[in-house]
């Protein structure tokens, strides 16, 4: 009998109508990811401490079992600037609130209210995990001269693991990846436009929680915090131009904008954009024997809106 191959995977994602009720997964439900790693059963450990007159380990049981899949693709459009991405449903499951706009763009938003979540099928070489209920957390990194990914870690309840071949299916809705570099990006700004950056990072950072009741309906993974937070490389600038280290000793009044748009062609578009940068300490770097200045930062909400309250940290735009 061959071995399962570690090379044949296949994931896909498809939006919940209803809680925890596994959605059918279609052809066109697969993403096309660079990374994707699962941890097929979580769960607590539970002993038997049982008292004995002789020496033996404890038996385990297993409490709270859960699914964790890891899902990293790279940071392109997809080829129309009002279609979302075949990944932006992961965004959604993330608690960000999808917008439409005809004609123009896809806008995502963080929401405090009304997450969606999803059904994930990932097969390995013909063994079929499926994962309901699903909700997560997201990083954006990127780096002059690599690939800008999004890196997506989501908790979903488990269900019994199956014999599936990996399905027809029909990958799209993602366009041609763009190296992080000069002619692909426009608009940075880091509380100044003349900012020279070298990498990115964004962290959603959503707490996500695996609850388990008892009852007919008492397992969930829920959505309960978030603290936008992260780091930007860029070379230092002239007192002059920016003084970060006075900026940063404000204590939160001097909040200034962040933004950058990677990609050039309508459809293949990645921007993000926020007005509430709260920076943390500056640390020095080198590259290249070039002074480099590390900030760290945070993202801050002073507004929400709307039946799903979407609030204004940040706003991920696709066009």
């Amino acid at each position: 009998m061959a071995g399962k191959r570690t090379r044949v995977k296949f994931i896909a994602a498809e939006i919940e109508s209803t809680y925890g009720s596994a959605a059918t997964i279609g052809a066109t439900d697969v993403i096309v990811p660079i990374e994707c790693t699962i941890t097929p059963l979580q769960a607590d450990v539970v002993e038997r401490e049982l008292v004995k007159d002789f020496y033996s380990a404890n038996q385990q049981l297993l409490a709270n079992l859960r699914v964790v899949v890891n899902i990293t693709v790279e940071a392109t459009g997809s080829g129309d600037k009002d279609t979302a991405p075949r990944y932006g449903r992961l965004f959604q499951a993330c608690g960000l609130e999808e917008t439409v706009n005809s004609g123009t763009s896809v806008v995502y938003k963080p929401s405090s209210d009304n997450h969606k979540s999803v059904t994930l099928h990932y097969i390995i070489d013909g063994i079929l995990h499926q994962v309901t209920g699903a909700r997560g957390t997201f990083t954006f990194e990127a780096e002059v001269g690599s690939i800008p990914r999004f890196v997506f870690e989501f908790t979903g309840i488990y269900n019994d693991v199956s014999a599936q071949a990996i399905p027809t299916n029909t990958p799209g809705d993602q366009a041609s990846a763009l190296v992080f570099k000069n002619d692909n990006v426009t608009n940075t700004n880091f509380i100044d436009s003349g900012v020279l950056f070298q990498s990115i990072n964004i962290d959603c950072g959503n707490q996500v929680e695996y609850r388990e009741l008892v009852g007919s309906s008492g397992k969930e993974v829920l959505i309960t915090d978030r603290g936008v937070l992260g780091s930007v490389n860029i070379q230092l600038p002239e007192l002059s131009q920016v003084d970060y280290f006075a900026k940063a000793k404000t204590d939160g009044t001097a909040l200034g904008a962040f933004s950058f748009t990677h990609g050039t062609a309508e459809g293949n578009k990645v921007a993000f954009s926020s007005t509430k940068v709260d920076i943390g300490q500056p640390n020095y770097g080198d590259l290249q024997g070039i002074a480099m200045l590390e900030l760290p930062y945070t993202l801050i909400a002073s507004s929400a809106s709307g039946s799903n309250t979407v609030t204004d940290e940040f706003e991920l735009t696709f066009s």
